[in-house]
């Protein structure tokens, strides 16, 4: 089985830890445990019994059956998240089931090991385990830093903003049972809402420096964030609206997309 882990490696540095694992089985969202149980079809890690519950438990499904799926705990939406649990999956030919236990743990040992060492992850927040056809990497993440060590476009740590921008990725999303809608275009729109994008930018790049410096009165902050929703909604409206574009409207979308991330960074 060692001679496995190579090309295992080999896919989470090409992927960058992202998973490709079919989708048929995700169950329209329905999230499957973390662990594994003592069952034939999964590892046999016991971990303590989970009392709380998740506000929120989403499966995405990315480009090139990349899949991940997420459980968001907290006391309520705009509250900070307790924890966020994090499964990416990675395609296995090894039949755990049938493998000696002690091997197994071995290589999944080795897989954390090297990803440790890849990555910089603290040890702490990443499990490696696995069910059939797969090796789960599960990063357990009780703080914002924690979080953003595993996915930095995180930049707020409540309840809310998380599953706002889990389940605003591109691909597709189910979260609690429930099919993600995305946001319909009219291509006649695209010229006027890359314009008003880039209004935007010219009139509060400067305002933007000085939100991210700490110098900005408060209630022109709450006003600026304010300002940040149509913007927001403008680049996410035509984020999973691409197959609509031709190359040249697709490479104008993603330079308007790029300034305004920049603006937001006060870059």
């Amino acid at each position: 089985m060692k001679r496995l882990l190579p090309a295992l490696l080999s896919v989470l540095l090409l992927a960058g830890c992202s998973s490709s694992a079919p989708t048929a089985d995700a169950g329209e969202g329905e999230f499957e445990s973390v662990y594994g149980t003592n069952s034939p079809e999964q590892g046999s890690r016991q971990p303590e019994q989970e009392t709380d519950k998740p506000l929120h438990a989403c499966t995405w499904n990315g480009d090139e059956d990349s899949r991940e799926d997420i459980r968001i705990f907290g006391p309520s939406e705009e509250e900070p998240f307790t924890k966020v649990e994090f499964i990416q999956y990675v395609p296995s030919k090894i039949d755990f089931a049938h493998e000696n236990e002690e091997d197994v743990q071995a290589y999944l040992e080795d897989v954390k090991e090297a990803l440790v060492e890849q990555d910089g992850t603290d040890p702490s927040i990443l499990d490696v385990t696995w069910e059939k056809g797969y090796v789960k990497l599960v990063y357990t993440c009780s703080n914002l830093e924690e979080l953003q060590s595993v996915h930095s476009q995180y930049m707020d740590d409540t309840v809310s903003h998380i599953y706002e921008t889990f389940s605003g990725m591109q691909g597709t999303a189910t979260c609690d049972g429930q099919p993600v809608k995305r946001p319909e275009a009219d291509i006649s729109d695209f010229d006027k809402d890359m314009n008003t994008i880039h209004e935007w930018i010219s009139a509060h790049a400067a305002d933007m420096r000085s939100y991210m410096d700490g110098t900005m009165d408060p209630d022109a902050a709450l006003n600026l964030m304010d300002s940040t929703q149509e913007i927001d909604d403008l680049i996410e409206k035509w984020k999973y609206n691409t197959d609509l574009l031709d190359d040249g409207q697709k490479q104008t979308f993603e330079e308007a997309r790029t300034a305004y991330g920049n603006a937001l960074l006060g870059v």
